[in-house]
């Protein structure tokens, strides 16, 4: 018996140990070849991701995004591909991107883990952050359902309100100082498609719209309206839209890139000389025109 036992017992642990060296019991061997190793390398037509190894912060840019195991690649906007390239070519450099939902995005470039875009400027962040020259504005729309719409004028319009955004996120000061004082805010790490979802739930009076181009918005309504309208999430007439945008934009703001103030300045400033540049000869309306 114990004989049979200690037989048992020895061939348990020749497959523990097989199975533990071909890397099939949940662990694994050092591989310098494994993707996390690897460095990822881009071009104009491939979108680049997350996984890079040995990124420079001084070329890294960070944009607020989600990457997702069934989405691995960034999604930038075309029209700040066009940029990015134009800035590469200027000074003479290739940056690498990370995205992240925006908070984090916001707390990595605080840890000088890179650049930030698309940043908007308040009080509070220029005692966090530098800032580059402006660089875009963003004109920001309240969305709401069509059968819930009011009219918006003021801040204080919005009394009473339940209003979503992303954590992290800020509209201008003004807006910043109503917050549970004129109206409360849902605060979300969701996409645009969520925020539609939630809003088609009625679990928000409105949320914010950040639109970089002209009938940006108008072209999503319409979209979101010919899907939603007619599914189950939508109890309005399928012949009426279902979703609306304000009478009037909310605020138009700038975007600004912005650093930790622990980096090195001298990336910023050079990417400065390049925006006013560029301002100067026509060349970033030609880029960002409407």
């Amino acid at each position: 018996m114990f004989i049979e036992a200690y037989s048992w017992a020895l061939h348990r642990l020749g497959i523990f140990l097989l199975l533990l060296l071909t890397g099939q019991y949940g662990f694994c061997m050092p591989d310098s070849t494994s993707s996390a190793a690897k460095q990822h390398a881009t071009n104009k037509d491939q979108a680049p991701t997350n996984k890079m190894a040995k990124i420079d912060p001084r070329t890294n840019i960070l944009m607020s995004g989600q990457i997702s195991p069934d989405k691995p690649k960034i999604e930038i906007n075309p029209v700040f591909t066009t940029f990015f390239n134009y800035l590469e070519e200027q000074l003479k450099l290739r940056f690498s991107y990370t995205q992240y939902p925006w908070a984090r995005a916001m707390e990595a470039t605080e840890r000088g883990e890179g650049i930030l875009f698309g940043i908007y400027k308040t009080k509070e962040r220029e005692r966090q952050f530098l800032f580059s020259e402006p660089i875009f504005a963003d004109t920001i729309w309240l969305v709401m359902r069509c059968d819930k719409s009011f009219q918006f004028s003021e801040i204080q319009d919005l009394k009473g309100k339940i209003i979503s955004m992303h954590t992290g996120s800020s509209v201008s000061n003004e807006f910043d100082q109503g917050i549970n004082t004129i109206f409360k805010v849902d605060y979300s790490i969701t996409d645009v498609n969520g925020m539609f979802l939630k809003l088609a739930q009625k679990r928000m009076d409105a949320f914010i719209f950040y639109e970089t181009s002209v009938r940006e918005l108008d072209a999503e309504l319409e979209r979101k309206n010919l899907s939603l309208a007619t599914s189950k999430q939508a109890d309005s007439n399928p012949k009426v839209p279902l979703f609306c945008k304000a009478n009037k934009p909310l605020a138009k703001v700038y975007n600004y890139f912005a650093i930790s103030k622990k980096m090195d300045k001298t990336i910023l400033e050079k990417i400065n000389q390049v925006i006013l540049t560029a301002r100067k000869n026509g060349d970033l309306d030609k880029i960002f025109s409407k």
